[in-house]
């Protein structure tokens, strides 16, 4: 069994972005084990993101990687931590309602264009999360799960979400 886990996007990096090297620094060191044969030329060709690790689960080994020392916004990875805990915390039968969490979302953001008052099905949250990385999901889920594991559901915006930051870091 092998998991791929990049960590950044698609995207070539942006040079103004201080955490990572600049367009113009050396090409990427790659680094493999001998537990499978992989070419790194081959994979540097063919894997488009910045940061990858490789990492074979049955040896216990990363078998690639690239930038795995340089650290990178964890974006897509908390989408992907706040969707495992909407599964934990919420059934199939939970609505999510958009609220003045939606002002929370910075403007540059990636969002599933939520408007507040929506209603949304777990599926739904889900799909908003996922599929284009909504931060405007990922609040509204926050907030939900934020409020209802606090026991408080007036719980503001602000403190629902780190009530849910705890958990994630719980998690």
């Amino acid at each position: 069994c092998l998991v791929i886990l990049i960590v950044h996007s698609l995207r070539s990096p942006s040079p103004a972005a201080s955490n990572q090297p600049s367009q113009t620094t050396t090409p990427p060191t790659a680094t493999t084990t001998t537990i499978r044969t992989i070419s790194a030329d081959i994979l540097d060709a063919r894997l488009g993101s910045y940061g990858i690790v490789l990492y074979d689960e049955t040896q216990g080994a990363v078998v690639y990687s690239r930038y795995a020392d340089v650290q990178f916004a964890p974006a897509s990875l908390t989408k992907l931590l706040t969707a495992a805990l909407v599964c934990k915390y919420t059934d199939e039968n939970t609505e999510f309602t958009v609220g003045d969490e939606r002002s929370l979302v910075a403007k540059d953001a990636s969002t599933a264009q939520l408007q507040v008052g929506m209603r949304l099905s777990r599926q739904m949250i889900l799909d908003a999360i996922l599929l284009p990385s909504g931060n405007d999901a990922a609040y509204t889920a926050a907030v939900h799960i934020g409020r209802q594991e606090s026991g408080n559901p007036s719980l503001d915006s602000i403190s629902a979400v780190a009530a849910f930051a705890d958990l994630m870091n719980a998690e």
